[in-house]
């Protein structure tokens, strides 16, 4: 009876609880108050309630709108508003929610129109002044703004909206600096409120004070509390996990990220913002899938799918990356981001010109964005055309856009090497700001490209004295003095920046490179390794790790860390490329071919993994294999014009001359002036003999561009193709006055030569005395000394490159042939050791059994001699030697028949006299 009793008296409560629930009224008054008291959750709660069971209230709705309003969501207010009207509200109830609205719009002059604060009730005077401040605001007339915001404020002292826009105003009229200083001054109310602290970090990240940010987005988050509104922890989170990665400090932004998933496990926003957190820290993988899983949850997020897009890009998959800014352009087009980075995504697909043409429907009229025009300059002068690059940005340069758009314009100026104009737009760029960083870092390369390295270094070191204590400037600084050639200076740098912050990963992967530079392999390991601790599958320490190995001639470990990465990161595209260009570099294409096809299975829509793969199956003389890898990559990028010229490649090894020249042909029907296909057309043409036709390519080459050290090299070819000997030596010098190089080199000595001018070895001597280590020089050099009889000076020259690189096989090949003539002891062992470097070089091991049958070691000698007549099945040479051993060893039938084809060909005199012999021997 008890129980029963008890659960009646429950039932009563809860029946007398129901019928004092307001209604009606009772709950329109109860809605206003919370929303007079700040609690906008509340008030929505109890408004949308009443409109659900009073749907033709448009009292309510209209009032709901303004809670909409003062909760941030427009995109509802503007729903019940528009309800609102059609149900008959009065006008003045709805004017301020309704004004709210127009600015969210961005319809800026009719929120001025129809919103002015003197025809408003006093109660919403506030409102409107801000509504006003706004939409001035959105018209660039912040000085205009700036009145209207500190009324409100006077006003309404403890209105953040009010303190918020009058510090946007300051900072348009007065900078940075002026507007925190506005920010300071807020009232005790409103700094107890968690969007007045996150504010505070967007303006100290904005200044590049990221220290200062991280506090106040932690103040930001202690105010909120657990318990607080669920939107503000998480952003709070997510901007404070953001601003740890930007001051290196990458275990507490995991830490952070890790309370971010805690908080709030299957939230779409949590995971945007943990998304954001990976890409930044480089988590490629991990960062696609938490932003696939937010845009599945929120399709109209775009700032999602915008991020979504550039992880997909950074992994190399051109294919949904542009599917994604697409679909963000379809809600937004006028999203300058997500325009630039479709662009570059069409660039690297196809050409910088269909980048280019993706614009150009953006870059028409004065409303032009300065960062799209810049974007557009950078395409322009990657297509070739520096004279509309430079038109971009000067158009640009003229327009007032944001910190970032000047540094875009003045990096457009750098690749175009108008170093002055770079300098001049960094100079007239306010000190301090987000940006402030990239700004020093972009003038001092300008101030060094403009070979001012005193200046250069002067400037890095006050912002070191200012900023020391940040490990962005430090490594800012190292790059600077490493650029300037002062390595000991960078060097110091990144040690303090590793006090500063032992783990930090710029730090250490810059100091590994001057490491590897001055060849400290072992140094440049242990900061590799170092990086690894703290996150496992960093791919710049893999790769970093990979790179050592090799310079150090480690193929195995190389191999080993190039696996990891590929394993650690197997939808990237970079990484299993470098692992198949290892395999490439290694001569075993089997094994890249087996990485590319792997990579291929997992991502079948990369145009580069089909175009690495058809220069794998080139290595393995698979032609029509690699025809058909080119021709699919083309079908996936028609206009990736260096897909297109590797295709001409192939059918060039196919001994298919017209099929190159016409793939070439239909690259130049699309891009006339591409100097690539030009200079191919022409060379293709040359090594043909179709020399009417390459000197069509020639004209059209020096017409797109004149004076270009490719043009002059390729007009000293043709000259030299057509016999003209002292017209391609004047223009291969005049080639080599831009900077000479080891090709041009050699093509001035063979015209000199052939030209008959005195000491034509001249050119090669200088070039060799500078770079020992160009073995092709040296072999060239080394030959006219044998030539002229200067046997020791050819072996001298050989010596010396040698001990620079003793496993070079060239370098030993000649020597064992050199010495074959004089001492068999060492011709021997220069031979073997060429011999097991590489076993499967026809030439080499044609030297090696030669000079093992001229040592008596017949039997030995066989095996290497048949491998070599069998790679080099038309050298008389090959053959002849062969032949020899065969008649050692009483095998004269293959014999007979072995010198027979060599004195069908071209033999060196004394071996055709030994020839001769061996044939008359065998013919008794």
């Amino acid at each position: 009876m008890k129980i029963a009793s008890n659960c009646l008296l429950a039932i009563v409560i809860v029946a007398a609880l129901a019928g004092c629930a307001p209604k009606g009224d009772a709950l329109y008054a109860r809605a206003e108050k919370s929303l007079t008291a700040g609690e906008v959750n509340a008030a929505v709660i109890d408004l949308k309630n009443l409109v659900k069971d009073e749907p033709q209230n448009a009292k309510a709705r209209a009032l709901l709108a303004s809670a909409y309003v003062r909760g941030g969501d427009t995109t509802a207010a503007a729903i019940e508003v528009q309800k609102a009207k059609d149900l008959g509200a009065a006008p003045e109830s709805i004017l301020v929610p309704d004004c709210y609205v127009k600015v969210a719009k961005a319809e800026f002059q009719q929120a001025i129109d129809g919103c002015a604060p003197d025809k408003a009730a006093a109660g919403n005077k506030p409102d409107l002044q801000i509504v006003q401040g706004r939409a001035l605001l959105g018209l660039e007339r912040a000085a205009e703004a700036k009145p209207q915001f500190q009324a409100a404020l006077a006003e309404r002292p403890n209105s953040l909206d009010a303190l918020l826009g009058l510090a946007n105003a300051t900072y348009a009229v007065d900078g940075l600096p002026a507007a925190k200083a506005v920010m300071e001054k807020a009232s005790a109310d409103i700094q107890k409120t968690s969007q007045y602290w996150l504010s505070m970090g967007g303006i100290d990240t904005q200044g590049g004070d990221f220290a200062a940010a991280e506090a106040a987005y932690q103040k930001a988050l202690d105010t909120a509390g657990k318990g607080g509104d669920g939107n503000t922890r998480l952003f709070a989170l997510g901007s404070l996990a953001e601003t740890q990665l930007r001051l290196g400090k990458l275990d507490e932004a995991k830490a952070t990220a890790g309370e971010l998933a805690k908080a709030a496990p299957a939230n779409p926003l949590a995971k945007q913002l943990r998304g954001q957190v990976a890409a930044a820290a480089g988590n490629l993988d991990e960062a696609r899938t938490l932003l696939e899983q937010a845009v599945a949850a929120m399709p109209e997020n775009t700032q999602a799918r915008t991020m979504l897009g550039f992880v997909t890009l950074q992994q190399g998959n051109l294919g949904q990356a542009e599917m994604h800014f697409q679909s963000v352009l379809a809600n937004e087009p006028g999203n300058v981001k997500a325009q630039q980075l479709l662009a570059e995504t069409r660039a690297r697909q196809t050409t910088p010109e269909d980048g280019l043409e993706s614009l150009k429907a953006s870059l028409q009229g004065d409303n032009a964005d300065p960062s799209l025009l810049a974007t557009a300059g950078r395409m322009s002068l990657a297509s070739g055309d520096r004279e509309q690059a430079l038109a971009y940005f000067t158009q640009a340069a003229a327009k007032s856009g944001t910190a970032q758009s000047s540094i875009e314009i003045a990096n457009g100026y750098l690749m175009a090497g108008d170093l002055d104009r770079a300098i001049e737009v960094l100079e007239k760029m306010p000190a301090g700001g987000e940006a402030d960083l990239q700004r020093e870092m972009l003038l001092a390369m300008a101030l060094l490209r403009k070979g001012d390295n005193a200046k250069a270094t002067t400037q890095i070191d006050q912002l070191v004295t200012k900023q020391g204590s940040d490990t962005q400037v430090r490594n800012l600084a190292a790059a600077v003095y490493a650029a300037a050639g002062q390595t000991d200076k960078a060097r110091a740098q990144l040690n303090e920046a590793l006090k500063l912050k032992p783990n930090d990963p710029a730090a250490l992967v810059n100091l590994a490179r001057l490491d590897l530079q001055a060849s400290k392999f072992a140094d440049a390991d242990k900061s590799f390794n170092k990086l690894l601790e703290a996150d496992p599958k960093n791919l710049m320490a893999t790769v970093g790790l990979a790179t050592s190995a090799q310079m150090r001639g480690d193929a195995a470990t190389a191999e080993k860390w190039l696996r990891q990465a590929s394993t650690d990161h197997p939808d990237s595209v970079e990484a299993q490329l470098a692992l198949a260009q290892f395999h490439v570099a290694t001569r075993d294409f089997g094994k890249a071919k087996a990485v590319i096809d792997a990579a291929v299975k997992k991502i079948p829509d990369n145009a580069a993994l089909y175009n690495a793969r058809g220069l794998t199956q080139m290595g393995l003389s698979d032609l029509p294999g690699a025809l058909a890898s080119f021709k699919q990559a083309l079908t996936l990028a028609p206009k990736a014009y260096g897909y297109s010229l590797n295709l001409a490649r192939a059918h060039l090894a196919n001994r298919d001359v017209d099929a190159a020249l016409g793939t070439i042909n239909e690259v130049l029907k699309s891009e006339p002036r591409f100097t690539p296909a030009l200079a191919m057309g022409a060379a293709t043409s040359i090594q043909a003999g179709q020399l009417e036709k390459a000197t069509g390519y020639v004209e059209r080459l020096r017409q797109a561009a004149p004076d270009a050290q490719g043009t002059l090299a390729m007009e000293g070819d043709l000259a030299l193709a057509q016999k003209r000997y002292k017209d391609a030596l004047g223009f291969y010098r005049k080639a080599s006055a831009t900077g000479t190089n080891s090709q041009l080199v050699l093509a001035q000595y063979t015209a000199a030569t052939l030209a008959k001018e005195p000491q034509p070895e001249k050119v090669v001597q200088d070039w060799v005395a500078k770079n020992p280590g160009d073995i092709n020089a040296v072999t060239v050099l080394a030959e006219n000394y044998q030539r002229a009889g200067n046997t020791s000076g050819a072996t001298a020259l050989y010596e010396a490159s040698l001990a620079k690189a003793p496993d070079n096989v060239v370098l030993l090949n000649n020597l064992a042939m050199i010495y074959s003539a004089t001492d068999l002891n060492k011709a021997a062992d220069y031979a073997g050791r060429a011999y097991k470097a590489a076993p499967k070089a026809a030439a080499i091991a044609d030297t090696y059994g030669w000079v093992l049958f001229k040592q008596g070691k017949t039997d030995q000698a066989l095996a290497p001699l048949r491998e070599a007549a069998k790679g080099l099945p038309n050298n008389a040479e090959v053959q002849y030697h062969l032949a020899a051993v065969l008649v050692a060893k009483g095998e004269k039938a293959e014999a007979l028949s072995l010198i027979k084809k060599a004195l069908a060909g071209q033999l060196p005199p004394a071996e055709k006299v030994a020839a001769q012999k061996l044939l008359e021997q065998l013919s008794k």
